[in-house]
């Protein structure tokens, strides 16, 4: 049988294949090289514009009137940067203090009137008002002392840089910066709110000793009195009490 198979093959001239034996590791498989193919250029597909929603964007916040007997800076004085700094999360304890819900700045009428003095004899030499606080909920300074407690700053409270009583909650006391007239914070030596030697009325020399000079004899001449460890502090002096308050600065 054999045979005739073979003779067959032979007939058809083929070859007649022995069988390979069975092996475990898989055939080898055979590889080419990769054929680079001309990149095409396809037309540009237009396609429709998407229309997107608009985004509606919440209104400015309108400020609650301040208390009897006080005025609004923003008001009082339309030329001064407020600020607002206890509303921001850069003061001091890094967070927005209770009773500023808003930014504003308030102060007592014979105060604010003072303020108003002071300001338009500083734009007379081109500069603006920065104001960083005003008016402060005695909330505010309560959780001020709090947080130099709960955070181990007691020298805060012995060196008089955070007081447990302030005329801020009586709105006798602001504090202040310089602006040129174009509204650029002027560099005064220090940040508001820093708390060292340099923040110390003449803890700095050139520029920003001048101008923090020329801030304190503007308020001076209205009625105001410097506190010599904070350039930007001042008091206004008055014979009348006024009361603590601690009405919040919020939205309508």
């Amino acid at each position: 049988m054999r045979a005739a198979v073979a003779l067959l093959l032979a007939t058809l001239g083929c070859e007649q294949v022995e069988p390979r034996p069975a092996s475990s590791e898989p055939a080898p498989i055979e590889t080419r090289e990769p054929v680079e193919s001309e990149p095409v250029e396809s037309e540009p597909v237009e396609s429709e514009p998407v229309e997107s929603e608009p985004v509606e964007s919440e209104p400015p916040c309108e400020l609650v009137d301040p208390p009897p007997n006080m005025i609004d800076l923003a008001k009082a004085i339309p030329d001064a940067i407020i600020v607002a700094g206890y509303q921001r999360l850069d003061n001091f304890t890094g967070a927005p203090l209770p009773g500023y819900e808003a930014p504003g700045a308030w102060l007592e009428q014979a105060a604010a009137h003072a303020l108003v003095e002071a300001a338009d004899a500083l734009a007379r030499d081109g500069l603006r008002l920065i104001i960083y606080d005003g008016y402060r909920p005695r909330s505010a300074s309560e959780a001020m002392v709090a947080w130099a407690e709960a955070n181990h700053r007691q020298e805060l409270l012995d060196d008089g840089w955070v007081a447990r009583r302030s005329a801020h909650n009586r709105g006798r006391a602001v504090d202040l910066g310089l602006a040129d007239h174009h509204g650029t914070a002027l560099e005064m030596g220090s940040a508001w709110d820093q708390f060292d030697r340099t923040s110390h009325v003449r803890g700095v020399d050139g520029e920003p000793l001048e101008r923090r000079l020329k801030l304190r004899a503007a308020m001076v001449e209205v009625g105001f009195v410097p506190y010599e460890r904070e350039w930007w502090h001042f008091g206004y002096r008055s014979d009348t009490v006024a009361p603590v308050l601690d009405q919040p600065y919020a939205c309508r």
